[in-house]
Parts: C-alpha cells; structure tokens; sequence
C-alpha cells in the first residue's frame, strides 16, 4: 500500500486510494487528462492485484478524457477476470456522460451508478 501512496502523490491529488471496509477506496476527482495514465494505470494494477473490493468514487470529476475511460475500463475488465469486484460508489455527471457517449457505461458497470 506504500507504493501506491507515493504513485497517488505524483497523481496530484486527482486519485487517491484508502482502505475501507477491508477493500479499498478509490476516489477519482479534478480534471483526469492523458498526462494521468500511465501512474493511473500503475495504481489500478497494484488495486486489482490486492484481489480486494474496490469501491470507486467518481463523483468528484470535473472532466474525463478518452486516454483515462480506455484505461478505467481495461481495470474493470480486468478485476472481472479476477473476480475482484468494483463498485461504483457514485459519479459526475460530466464523467457518466463521457462514457456513455464513447459507449463504455455497460463495460464499465455505471449505468446504476449515474
């Protein structure tokens, strides 16, 4: 978990994680650009691995790429194949209409969470 608290400070505060209920917290917030991706990538990586629930909290995303919705979907694709679970906790408007219009909700797993 050390890790990926000094990966979170590259982040800028844009992605946080805690522990939670014996998974984790994944708080996503700001503005998510490409500049992100590959310390997201690193972080989703390490959560998944965990084998752990992880609770994402999205309702704090101002705006959202296409380069972070193709790497947020890999992760939960990814966790499916796992049998790691991911739930939504809550998310923008702004990113719920992002990914509906690149056509990721159903893959993602938002549409309840919108």
């Amino acid at each position: 978990m050390s890790a990926m608290i000094e990966v979170n400070e590259m982040l800028s505060g844009n992605v946080v994680v805690s522990e939670e209920h014996g998974g984790y917290l994944l708080v996503l917030k700001g503005e998510l650009n490409i500049t992100l991706v590959s310390e997201l990538h690193k972080v989703l990586v390490s959560l998944v691995h965990e084998e752990k629930v992880i609770c994402v909290d999205a309702e704090g995303i101002e705006k959202l790429d296409s380069a972070v919705m193709q790497v947020l979907a890999i992760f939960v694709i990814k966790a499916q194949g796992m049998s790691v679970a991911v739930e939504w906790k809550g998310i923008s408007e702004t990113a719920a209409n992002s990914i509906s219009t690149i056509g990721l909700s159903e893959t993602m797993g938002i549409e309840q969470a919108a």
